[in-house]
């Protein structure tokens, strides 16, 4: 079952399989979207952002990640108020920074982020997962929490990996109660260079950006877009009168 909560009352509600996204023609996620504010960048082979993916996944299976909105100073989008629901102008702390502060080759970075959203009070509890985290970077795994601190943390509770028992994650051991295994507390994460949440954010950047993004650091392993394939629908046989059994209106005579 994967459930997405967001504090202080649930708003979303999934029990759906995810099934393996493990290569360079699957659709785009969501790693730089957010709602209609997108700017959309291909983050290869994870499941769903937030909550979702528990098989097969080259990535991430459950990644929840903070969003950097560049969209209103690349295309001139204009937001509603003052970049509503997020912070304006916003530099992350260090050593997260230094990430954003030179912009690779056309690619979606600088300081300050102009409207940055933070991840927090989704609850990622009671996933079954499996073989999640094949394209072998090291932070690829079941569970994922890219986020800079924050009163309130992303929770991870009661996950497990059918063949290792306890899913690999990202900072390490998410689970423990002393991380990130108790919602409702603060998220404290160390954003030194090196560190667990330091290389997580360096190697979503190397996902959805492409290794430029990826300055100074070697350069992760993931597939780039060639191409994306959507397969067309299966055949349906359609009804043979709509109408029947339906009261009479502009369709229906």
């Amino acid at each position: 079952m994967l459930r997405a909560l967001t504090a202080p009352a649930p708003c979303l509600w999934w029990v759906l399989p995810v099934p393996g996204c493990g290569n360079a023609f699957a659709p785009l996620s969501g790693v730089l979207w957010r709602h209609w504010r997108a700017v959309a960048q291909p983050d290869w082979s994870t499941g769903i952002d937030l909550s979702g993916g528990v098989i097969n996944n080259g990535s991430w299976g459950i990644l929840a990640n903070d969003f950097a909105d560049y969209s209103a100073a690349i295309y001139g989008v204009t937001l509603p108020g003052p970049c509503a629901g997020g912070q304006s102008n916003f530099t992350p702390p260090p050593a997260i920074d230094s990430l954003y502060a030179v912009p690779p080759p056309n690619a979606l970075s600088g300081l300050p982020i102009p409207c940055d959203f933070n991840s927090f009070g989704n609850r990622v509890i009671g996933n079954v997962m499996l073989d999640n985290g094949s394209f072998g970077n090291p932070t690829n795994g079941d569970l994922a929490n890219a986020a800079i601190p924050y009163p309130v943390n992303n929770c991870f509770v009661g996950n497990i990996d059918l063949g290792t028992g306890k899913p690999s994650s990202s900072p390490a051991d998410l689970q423990n109660p002393s991380v990130a295994g108790v919602c409702g507390r603060k998220w404290n994460t160390d954003t030194a260079v090196g560190s667990d949440e330091y290389l997580l954010t360096a190697e979503l950047g190397g996902a959805s950006l492409g290794p430029a993004a990826c300055t100074g650091l070697p350069v992760p392993g993931y597939p780039q877009r060639t191409q994306v394939k959507m397969f067309p629908n299966p055949h349906e046989e359609g009804m043979q009168n709509p109408c029947t059994g339906v009261p009479k209106n502009s369709w229906c005579r």
